[in-house]
């Protein structure tokens, strides 16, 4: 997967790689859909998600057409694409796209292929988008036990399993079981994850609202600026989740009765988020009611 800041010279390899697929027929046509599904993947990264769904779908036409709808390399594509579909609040489209694509990892892989979990995965992160918590929970046990069949019990899906559980419990004001799950999260991406991972600064703060809803506030303001300090050094000092960070982290200030630095805390998140995404982001307006 590229980061954002190595995106530049990737797209140009990328382009350069489609530009080359000029004889679609045999063997080339595995090459142009390989190139497309790059140039897709670089702007899901950059979260350009219509011209991504635009890559990913020429990429999947292109090599049905040519070896057929149960290509396995395809597998992967098609659950890039569902994800985009998630990211744009198509829920609904996300979970029929991952039904699909769960039936295919069956028939293609076998029916415990630990890639069917990271499907089941996917498709309770919709079912909670849609407000669907029974679902949602009841699809990532599904997928606990799936995955407990062939993988390590540290390893990072499970962590993505315990955080969706941890946010569905947080939905449902079961701030105790909100809290044991993320600590488990915690566990095991502080053992697979690099230092600055941006997922475990992001659970750190996810971890840290729960740990605020049951006023343990001195808690939640340490885990915000851990969170903070790894969130500046992966994404940069002014990226929305940082900003997010610190005007939750004012917001926790000002509830222990330092107000005026709490103020002060939230004002320099709102200025961050302000340059990153503009006044009228749904980001920045949540940032303006911790003032």
């Amino acid at each position: 997967m590229f980061r954002l800041g190595e995106t530049e010279e990737a797209l140009a390899t990328c382009s350069d790689a489609l530009n080359r697929a000029d004889d679609f027929a045999g063997e080339d046509v595995r090459y142009l859909g390989e190139a497309l599904f790059c140039m897709g993947t670089i702007h899901n990264v950059r979260r350009e998600l219509d011209v991504a769904d635009t890559y990913l779908t020429q990429a999947i036409d292109v090599q049905v057409a040519e070896f057929g709808e149960d290509y396995p390399p395809l597998l992967i594509v098609r659950h890039d694409l569902a994800n985009i579909y998630w990211a744009r609040g198509e829920y609904e489209q996300a979970i029929i796209a991952l039904r699909d694509l769960e039936q295919r990892q069956s028939r293609l892989l076998g029916p415990d292929h630990a890639d069917i979990g990271r499907t089941l995965i996917s498709i309770a992160s919709s079912q909670w988008g849609m407000e669907q918590l029974d679902e949602a929970e009841a699809t990532t046990w599904r997928a606990i036990e799936l995955m407990q069949k062939t993988l390590a019990p540290n390893h990072r899906r499970f962590g993505q399993t315990y955080y969706m559980l941890a946010g569905i419990a947080r939905e449902r004001y079961d701030y105790e079981t909100s809290n044991r799950l993320y600590q488990k999260t915690l566990e095991i991406q502080r053992e697979v994850s690099e230092p600055d991972d941006p997922d475990l600064g992001n659970t750190v703060a996810e971890y840290a609202i729960s740990l605020e809803a049951m006023a343990r506030y001195e808690e939640a303001a340490d885990a915000l600026r851990e969170s903070i300090a790894m969130q500046e050094r992966s994404l940069g000092k002014n990226h929305l989740w940082v900003a997010l960070s610190l005007g939750q982290l004012g917001d926790v200030i000002a509830t222990l009765g330092r107000t005026a630095e709490g103020i002060a805390i939230a004002e320099d998140g709102l200025a961050r988020a302000i340059e990153s995404a503009g006044t009228d982001h749904h980001h920045t307006m949540t940032i303006r009611r911790y003032l």
